[in-house]
């Protein structure tokens, strides 16, 4: 995702509208910190043609795993429809939507400034999560899969 940001590459919406499946989002997310999620590092084996060459570890920002968030994009879809770049067709046999990376990233960090929670529907239960089972959560990882810092706990605090 960062990829497209660099690049502010246009983000493509084939047959779903942006709040169903803009992966993009969740960098917005990630960038404001927002106190639903964590980092979490993912490690497995590295292959060649079904031969072992490495280990290999990825690091994600990940949603809380108990309770879950109930999701809600359609704010952020709402606001990209009303930048310079949004474009779409106007055939209702298949419906798209574009608009470049940089738009899509402003528009949602815009709505989690104002408000952080803005995409979940079940708030007061993500609000608790974040103030009182967040800690227990990412320290209830294994070793390997933690990368607790100092913005985890913090972020439970807003």
């Amino acid at each position: 995702m960062e990829r497209f940001e660099i690049l502010n590459a246009r983000q493509f919406m084939l047959g779903l509208q942006w709040h169903e499946a803009a992966s993009i989002i969740h960098r917005a997310e990630e960038q404001s910190r927002v106190p639903y999620r964590y980092f979490k590092r993912f490690t497995g084996h590295l292959l060649d043609n079904g031969q072992e060459i490495g280990a290999v570890s990825e690091v994600f920002y990940v949603r809380a795993w108990e309770p879950q968030p109930i999701f809600n994009y359609k704010p952020a879809s709402e606001r990209i429809r009303k930048t310079a770049s949004y474009r779409n067709n106007q055939t209702p046999e298949f419906f798209m939507e574009a608009a470049d990376t940089g738009d899509i990233l402003t528009q949602a960090a815009m709505l989690l400034e104002e408000d952080p929670y803005i995409f979940v529907e079940n708030r007061a239960e993500m609000i608790d999560w974040s103030k009182e089972k967040k800690v227990k959560e990412i320290t209830s990882l294994s070793e390997q899969e933690r990368c607790f810092t100092v913005d985890d706990t913090r972020d439970g605090e807003r």
